[in-house]
């Protein structure tokens, strides 16, 4: 006799079931897919014990009879796929028909289904998969699945659940997640007959406000955008409310995925406004052709494979840098500023008893042009009365042309001015400004420094970054590694106003800085010059990497903390920040100003 045998049915819907029940969100999860792939627009979901007791599910669906019941038991029975070019285009969320045997083989399982074309509803109740009792029974049009002590017949996989707290945290974002990309489905959690959740908006930024609550929405900016076939839509936070450990969100046609290249993604679109090792909530939509990824890479679903993955991570930098320069000057609420790892409040329902951490999400808009200040021309620069830096710069900067002229006309009064009017300075580094409704108080040196960046990369679009030529030229040896690095950024540097040019024998020579850097020193300028090429990369990364050290250098020389200002000038910031896109925050992600309007003042007097 031959020691190579099949395995009962029983054991091989436990063995399946350990790569698609790990704990009991992944039961909610699968649960949840088969009632949303059945049309349900109502789900209740009830949770005793964080999941490791009960987990009850009752939807609307359109429920099955008898007979498709009965084949919902059976591994690898489903409604959703019968042939391989289904598999390749997959619009369903469940299509492996393992999910309901794997649950029903390590748990005591109750089945109630009734279709609309029946009078009374089949139960069905299970014991580690295997059928204990059928009977007829009356209830409504749709399904309630109950799973009851998961586990119970492989007690090593119990032993290895976590604490009620961690499982708890599991099953609340596999349920906040799924309602997010349902707005059309009303659906509402309990746990132990407490309700927690509930989502009944039906658009997202209802949905956003039932889940996560309105700061989120408050603090955050809609994302709609890529091209037809390919689109990102979302809601993302304001760089000044990033924080350590936020969530991220990422759905890929509905489906809840984690993808560190997306998330990366996200972070690009970031770079610049946040601090190191911070990063706001997001929600992020990704729709495509399902041809165009594979859903069917992992056991849980939870990873993916897409067939045009750089366009997939441009379209998504695209869209949420634009977004975030639709935002303009706007900066999350004081409270979000005091401290970058606090949590954001949750919406007003109570928690469980062992009062889990809350779930959340944050908030975008389209790129909007006219943000930008206007294109810096030579001609322009020439004529602009000088802004006073503390220095002799070379220009002014552009944003002083229109606004610190003698022949401006008068300013509107403040309350037509998004940051008012400045009425002095706090210790000679902090702008005061009256806007009539609302304290503005402005960080003069981050501002400036988003400033300058702003209008370097203004310039570098439009292809005018505008060059100051050195009396002195530099002259250095460098090495042949750094000849190297030069040759082949020489177009760009060139375009960043920078002229440096070969003169044999490995020495180059330094002939021009960007106009917008005022005085720096040129030898210095060249050192940190060769060592940030040496960091590597190449075109947009080069370039955006020296936008930003140079923006540093020019608000260095420029308007600093502990220099005092004059009306004027502390205007013409002003002025400065609400045309300037990412404003709300300086180049290192700290915020360039908070506004405290008087419901603020009168909590900060305890007057609320």
């Amino acid at each position: 006799m031959g020691i190579i045998r099949l395995l009962p049915d029983p054991l091989v819907n436990q063995i399946a079931a350990g790569e698609v029940v790990e704990r009991p969100a992944s039961v909610l999860k699968e649960l949840l897919e088969n009632s949303l792939d059945a049309g349900a627009d109502r789900i209740e979901v009830r949770v005793e014990g964080a999941g490791k007791q009960r987990i009850l599910i009752r939807d609307n669906g359109s429920g099955m009879d008898e007979d498709d019941a009965f084949m919902a038991l059976t591994r690898h029975a489903t409604s959703k796929i019968a042939n391989f070019d289904d598999l390749s285009a997959i619009a369903t969320f469940g299509f492996r028909g393992e999910a309901i045997p794997s649950i029903a083989s390590v748990s005591k399982f109750t089945l109630t289904t009734r279709p609309d074309s029946q009078e009374a509803a089949i139960r069905l109740l299970l014991s580690g998969g295997a059928v204990r009792h059928r009977e007829t029974v009356a209830a409504p049009v749709g399904t309630t699945i109950e799973v009851r002590d998961l586990f119970f017949n492989t007690p090593a996989r119990r032993r290895f659940l976590r604490a009620d707290r961690t499982e708890w945290q599991h099953l609340e974002t596999v349920f906040v997640e799924t309602a997010l990309a349902h707005p059309e489905a009303r659906m509402s959690l309990y746990h132990d007959d407490r309700l927690v959740r509930q989502a009944l908006g039906r658009t997202l930024e209802e949905r956003l406000g039932d889940l996560m609550g309105a700061w989120f929405v408050d603090n955050g900016v809609p994302v709609a955008a890529g091209p037809g076939d390919l689109r990102v839509e979302g809601w993302v936070g304001l760089p000044t409310a990033a924080r350590r450990g936020a969530a991220i969100h990422l759905f890929v046609n509905r489906r809840p995925v984690r993808d560190r290249a997306i998330t990366n993604a996200l972070r690009r679109a970031y770079r610049g406004t946040v601090e190191g090792g911070l990063l706001p909530e997001a929600v992020l939509f990704l729709t495509l052709d399902p041809a165009s990824v594979d859903v069917n890479v992992h056991p849980t679903k939870q990873e993916v494979r897409f067939r045009e993955i750089g366009r997939v991570l441009a379209t998504v930098t695209g869209a949420v840098e634009s977004a975030l320069l639709g935002a303009g000057h706007r900066v999350a609420a004081p409270a979000a500023l005091s401290d970058p790892t606090i949590e954001a409040p949750s919406p007003n329902i109570p928690p469980p008893e062992f009062t889990p951490r809350q779930t959340p999400v944050q908030p975008g808009f389209a790129f909007n042009e006219g943000r930008f200040p206007p294109p810096v021309r030579d001609e322009a620069r020439e004529s602009a009365p000088r802004f006073d830096r503390g220095f002799e710069p070379a220009v002014a900067p552009a944003w002083c042309e229109e606004i610190a002229s003698p022949s401006s006309p008068t300013s509107p009064p403040a309350n037509n001015l998004p940051l008012g009017s400045a009425i002095g300075q706090i210790d000679n580094a902090y702008i005061v400004a009256d806007r009539g409704d609302a304290l503005v108080i402005v960080d003069q040196h981050a501002a400036h420094e988003r400033i300058v960046l702003e209008e370097l990369r203004q310039e570098r679009r439009e292809g005018v970054v505008a060059a100051q030529g050195l009396l002195l030229p530099v002259i250095r040896e460098v090495s042949l590694a750094d000849e190297e690095r030069l040759e082949q950024a020489q177009d760009e540097l060139s375009a960043l106003g920078v002229r440096i040019e070969p003169m044999g024998r490995r020495r180059w020579v330094l002939a021009a800085i960007p106009q917008a850097l005022g005085q720096v020193d040129p030898e210095g300028f060249f050192t940190e010059l060769l060592g940030d090429l040496s960091e590597g990369g190449r075109g947009d990364a080069i370039a955006e990497r020296l936008l930003q050290r140079w923006a540093t250098w020019a608000c260095h020389h420029s308007v600093r903390a502990g220099r005092a200002m004059g009306l004027k000038e502390c205007d013409a910031i002003l002025r400065a920040i609400e045309q300037t896109p990412l404003s709300g925050q300086c180049n290192h992600g700290r915020p360039t100003h908070v506004v405290l309007d008087r419901i603020t003042l009168e909590k900060l007097f305890h007057r609320r």
